[in-house]
């Protein structure tokens, strides 16, 4: 109620700019959202900046995304700028039976196996993506799934902090 209570006092003046730190920490999961919420509609007339560890939240509700370690810049811009320059596109695939082994054949640093019948592969470009694909038909291969695989803003945090 007291975090409420500070953004609700925030906003009386409705402030062109408004800074909040940590807004939803100890904070319940209803009471989490709804704060999010409010966050989400408010960014549409004021500018928020507000600082967090938990990525999920800037996830859902940021436009922009600043990361910074030890006082300086590492990461300025938008979500999808930080995705294309972070992540490189991968796909999970499983099959019914274990997957074809001239998938082991490819740079290790490219496949990730999860099971006999489960990897994650990493491409550069659409023909690599395309050269996958013609490998796993042409080893007729029994696809359940093939799915290019969503990197969450605590991945691309990860790479960036550590690049």
């Amino acid at each position: 109620m007291k975090q409420r209570l500070g953004l609700a006092q925030a906003l009386l003046h409705k402030p062109e700019l408004l800074i909040l730190d940590e807004p939803v920490s100890a904070l319940d999961p209803e009471g989490r959202k709804d704060v999010l919420m409010i966050i989400e509609r408010l960014k549409k007339d004021t500018t928020i900046l507000f600082s967090t560890h938990i990525l999920h939240d800037a996830e859902q509700i940021c436009d922009n995304i600043i990361m910074i370690k030890n006082g300086r810049i590492k990461w300025n811009g938008t979500k999808s700028s930080l995705r294309q320059e972070f992540t490189a596109p991968a796909f999970t695939i499983e099959t019914e039976e274990r997957l074809p082994s001239s998938l082991s054949s490819l740079p290790s640093e490219q496949v990730l196996f999860h099971s006999p019948y489960k990897a994650t592969v990493g491409v550069k470009d659409t023909s690599q993506q395309q050269q996958l694909l013609q490998l796993l038909v042409d080893q007729q291969a029994n696809l359940v799934l093939f799915e290019r695989k969503q990197h969450s803003l605590e991945d691309v945090y990860l790479e960036v902090m550590n690049k």
